[in-house]
């Protein structure tokens, strides 16, 4: 058995597909429970039990000793574009770790096989970078140009994919692999069992939103949901103010998930310290996703605000977070 291990959005997605169709051999589909950026026990048992002979872990940053754990079942590689370090031993291809950025995982495996620009790349490219690309930005302009007069039939599939996670079932994502691995992306808008979630996950994402609490530094909003849209949160108050620190954290069982994007440093140095410091954290220059047991948000809290200090900017959570503490 051959076994794509991948993230649960768009990027996450069109790499499964894409990886999926340039191997031209069958796989089998598994993601971390969502919202996770780790392997739960549950997991590890899940992955375990079949007796993968062939493993690759697709956009997804996980701790090292998922890494190592996965390693340990056979043939395994690492493809990610997210900020991490190189774990010795495990075969990663990731350009973050030479100095270079990628705007998505499906543009590293269009660059890894030399394919010619395609559906999966720009579902990946747009999913991740959709919210914050400005007219005139190169890539934009490419997608642009790519789809013509269907860019923004485009841009409504993208978000029709990426919203199947966000009710938390990973069955749901794994319909849309299998399906996108036969049927063009953008014929996803016709069919009712990915459209009909649409209305639901964007009316939970508007009361939630109207819990936003507004700092002159610092925008914050809990939110208890059992939907997974704390990204969302982040990238709709982020796009409103970039400079600001946006924070939201959500409920998720004994952990939290602590979801940041701001554009007023660079956050690259933040996502490895978080790493180092054993948290399960992920992210890129201006985001970093982590979940957080209950024990130990304080001392999340304190990173958060060391590396904000030693960034020039004081900032203190603590009447916005107090509660959680």
């Amino acid at each position: 058995m051959r076994l794509i291990i991948h993230h649960w959005d768009a990027d996450g997605i069109g790499s499964a597909v894409l990886w999926t169709r340039v191997k031209g051999e069958e796989f089998k589909y598994f993601t971390p429970e969502i919202g996770n950026y780790f392997l739960s026990p549950e997991d590890r048992k899940k992955i375990g039990e079949p007796g993968a002979e062939s493993l690759v872990l697709l956009d997804m940053s996980l701790p090292e000793e998922d890494l190592l754990f996965l390693n340990s079942l056979g043939s395994f590689q690492v493809v990610d574009h997210h900020h991490g370090k190189r774990v010795e031993g495990i075969d990663m291809i990731n350009p973050t770790l030479e100095g270079r950025e990628a705007p998505s995982n499906t543009r590293v495996i269009t660059e890894l096989f030399r394919l010619p620009h395609n559906h999966m790349e720009y579902l990946g490219i747009y999913g991740d970078n959709g919210f914050k690309l400005k007219d005139g930005d190169p890539i934009l302009e490419e997608m642009k140009e790519f789809y013509g007069k269907d860019f923004e039939r485009f841009k409504k599939a993208v978000k029709i994919v990426d919203l199947q996670y966000k009710t938390g079932d990973r069955e749901r994502v794994y319909s849309v692999v299998k399906y996108l691995l036969s049927q063009p992306l953008l014929s996803v808008l016709e069919r009712e069992e990915f459209t009909g979630v649409e209305k639901m996950v964007e009316e939970e994402i508007r009361r939630e939103e109207a819990k936003l609490m507004e700092g002159d530094v610092v925008n914050f909003l809990f939110t208890p949901t059992r939907f997974r849209i704390v990204s969302d949160l982040t990238r709709r108050i982020f796009a409103r103010s970039p400079e600001k620190i946006n924070l939201v954290v959500g409920l998720q069982g004994d952990y939290l998930n602590f979801y940041l994007r701001t554009r007023c440093t660079d956050l690259s140095s933040l996502v490895k310290r978080a790493k180092d410091m054993g948290f399960y954290a992920g992210g890129k220059r201006d985001v970093i996703g982590a979940v957080v047991e209950r024990g130990k948000v304080e001392d999340y809290v304190n990173l958060l605000e060391d590396f904000f200090r030693s960034a020039g900017k004081e900032v203190d959570l603590r009447p916005f977070i107090g509660n959680l503490l």
